[in-house]
């Protein structure tokens, strides 16, 4: 990579409030880690938000509350901009290159990973489970819910097709997948990305709520703060205290 800047914020509890100083513009070939207030105060349920390729604050490292490890170092964000190839150097390209080859085709051609997976995400497990009594459900009570047809894949890839949303979305550069999706809303309007069986198992059935748009408020509240210092770093950028590592 060629830069990193860390955001480095002198209060522990902070917010785009304190960023008082200007900022030079870093354009939009750029990815930010970043956390929100969870992080900031040191929640065990914190996550630190990764843009994907549109920029949306979507794909998270969320298991074992590393946005608290960010805030307790007091630092907001890690924007990574990258200009310059990495060389990669193999010890035998072409072996290498013929056994990626061999490993995509037989994603391709296994039904979940080459089919089942595009067409309806990582949603797709959601009736599967539920069959099998996996899916949590009341706060892991019970293993089937009534309504998991409701937030099933199928039933929002469903909801995608008169919306203009989409699935078999690539969330980074290399996927041979693309079990992601861009979810709009009635007016066709982005509302979140990377709909998720995680998600929809934890904050939907999980909390008893059989309505895919009946949780998306609480998809979107984890992603607010990220998209505002995403908006604000590429506008201007550059806080209290930072610092450039050139590598």
């Amino acid at each position: 990579m060629d830069k990193i800047l860390r955001l480095n914020m002198k209060m522990k509890l902070f917010s785009m409030e304190d960023i008082s100083s200007e900022y030079s513009a870093f354009g939009r070939k750029i990815g930010i880690m970043s956390i929100g207030n969870t992080g900031e105060r040191g929640y065990k349920n914190s996550t630190v938000q990764i843009t994907d390729m549109e920029g949306h604050p979507s794909r998270a490292a969320a298991r074992g509350g590393l946005g608290s490890l960010m805030g307790s170092k007091k630092i907001k964000a890690i924007v990574l901009d990258v200009k310059i190839k990495v060389p990669v150097e193999y010890d035998d390209t072409e072996k290498f290159k013929h056994g990626v080859k061999n490993y995509i085709a037989g994603i391709k051609a296994n039904p979940i990973s080459g089919q089942a997976m595009p067409a309806l995400g990582t949603a797709v497990l959601v009736n599967g489970v539920n069959a099998l009594g996996g899916l949590p459900t009341r706060n892991y009570s019970s293993g089937t819910f009534e309504k998991a047809e409701d937030i099933s894949g199928e039933n929002l890839a469903k909801i995608q097709s008169t919306r203009g949303g989409k699935n078999g979305h690539v969330c980074h550069p290399g996927c041979v997948i693309g079990c992601s999706n861009i979810y709009n809303d009635a007016n066709g309007k982005d509302l979140t990305s990377g709909f998720e069986y995680e998600t929809i198992g934890l904050a939907g059935s999980n909390c008893g709520i059989g309505n895919l748009e009946g949780f998306l408020e609480t998809e979107q509240k984890q992603q607010e703060n990220t998209w505002e210092l995403k908006e604000y770093l590429q506008s201007r950028a550059s806080p209290l205290q930072h610092t450039i590592r050139e590598h």
